[in-house]
């Protein structure tokens, strides 16, 4: 029965830009092999292009009648808005199981604040975004995870993050962050690496759930380069093609197999495990002192390098340059290895010769 219903498909051109008989040549030679009809009328402004057929024909009358953007307007597409509602339900559930996956996930290994402990800044601001776009009780009642993307959810499964990348200019807010909490240049060399250390949640998070990870690493390139772009189609009324539809079942077939093979729950040793190698990756990356800390912590810091502190700020003086080098801090330069200490680089020296 489904297969006998015709489908409309109707184009605007502009007249300045479009010629009646040329459209009718062009349309006799590439709409000939097909079971539709086509009418051009003229109205004021506009000619008015309709073809009407089967599913398959007006399918293959998106490839086979191309016209160039400018001048041309698709008024009508009965069978485009057929495939979107289709591939929507299917967009629809593939996102839900990878959000149901990666919230039960997350909260099994890091607990109800893993979004504010793993997820990246970009990402929430992101959801941020969104959510406020969105009105203020959907707001309140929806988690973060609901407000993020659909290539936002591949990249928390599989994405790699570094909270300082290696070519960063470090600044007077970021020595501050790191030299307020250090006691020695052991604990800032530590911290300047576990700053500087690519992360990635798949490999301390994700990839424990499955026996099978090759899978997923191919289910991953065919969501990217795939899934994605069809979705982009979808959700800003491109074309859509039958076979894209199709693709999208397949790949919604595959994300099921993968997730339904993974396991329901982790034993408490890989938990254990995971916690553990999370909370050493991010600790530091994503805490943030508040001011009663930042109190707490200046009992541990000298009065001369607070000093130096603000006279950096104000302005590099040279009261402020005596005042510097006669700390240890004075000392510290940035180099190929990271932040490193002058005079440590003077008993080295010594030591050769």
């Amino acid at each position: 029965m489904g297969s006998n219903r015709e489908y409309l498909l109707e184009y605007w051109l502009d007249l300045r830009i479009h010629e009646k008989e040329e459209l009718e040549k062009d349309l006799a030679i590439k709409l000939q092999r097909f079971d539709v009809e086509y009418e051009i009328d003229q109205s004021n402004k506009f000619y008015v292009l309709t073809i009407k057929g089967g599913k398959n024909d007006v399918n293959a009358c998106y490839e086979r009648f191309n016209v160039y953007k400018e001048g041309v307007f698709r008024a009508r597409d009965e069978l485009g808005d057929e495939l979107r509602k289709e591939a929507y339900n299917i967009l629809s559930d593939i996102e839900t199981e990878l959000r149901n996956f990666i919230s039960k996930a997350m909260i099994e290994v890091v607990g109800f604040n893993w979004w504010d402990r793993l997820i990246p800044d970009k990402l929430k601001e992101r959801a941020e975004e969104i959510a406020k776009s969105s009105n203020k009780k959907e707001e309140e009642l929806h988690h973060p995870i609901e407000f993020t993307m659909f290539s936002g959810l591949i990249e928390i499964v599989t994405g790699k993050f570094t909270q300082w990348p290696k070519n960063k200019s470090l600044t007077v807010s970021d020595l501050e962050e790191l030299l307020l909490e250090k006691n020695s240049m052991d604990e800032l060399r530590i911290d300047l690496a576990e700053k500087s250390k690519t992360v990635s949640i798949w490999d301390d998070v994700f990839s424990k759930y499955f026996d099978d990870q090759k899978t997923w690493i191919e289910l991953e390139d065919e969501l990217t380069d795939r899934v994605i772009p069809i979705r982009n189609k979808v959700m800003h009324h491109r074309l859509l093609r039958i076979y894209e539809v199709k693709e999208l079942k397949k790949h919604r077939t595959k994300l099921l197999g993968v997730l339904g093979n993974a396991k329901p729950k982790l034993p408490a040793r890989s938990i254990s495990d995971a916690m553990k190698s999370i909370s050493t990756v991010f600790e530091n990356i994503k805490v943030q002192i508040n001011s009663d800390l930042a109190n707490a912590l200046a009992f541990q810091v000298s009065t001369e390098f607070q000093e130096s502190m603000q006279l950096l700020r104000d302005s590099q003086s040279q009261a402020f340059k005596e005042l510097f080098e006669s700390t240890n801090i004075g000392n510290l330069k940035l180099g190929n290895k990271g932040i490193t200490n002058d005079s440590d680089s003077v008993d080295d020296d010594n030591e050769e010769e």
